[in-house]
């Protein structure tokens, strides 16, 4: 379920530009760590049959690791953003 809402989500820059940069960060990483947190939960409690959540992970993943790259490709690399 975090998975489908962090793919359902549209990236900020893209949408409508970053207004607010901690609303900006809340938005990319904020599904990544909810789904970290049940990720987490699942293990505690049901060990090894919580591994399953770990199917998510790209769709979970994704929007913060593209971030962060553009981000890196912005402030180190010199790519015109």
């Amino acid at each position: 379920m975090v998975a489908i809402v962090a793919l359902v989500q549209p990236h900020p820059a893209v949408v409508s530009g970053p207004d607010d940069l901690l609303s900006m960060y809340f938005r990319v990483f904020g599904p990544a760590a909810l789904w970290l947190v049940l990720l987490v939960v699942a293990l505690i409690g049901y060990g090894r049959r919580g591994l399953w959540l770990l199917i998510g992970a790209p769709i979970v993943l994704f929007w913060p690791i593209w971030f962060t790259v553009y981000s890196l490709a912005c402030t180190v690399g010199g790519a015109p953003c």
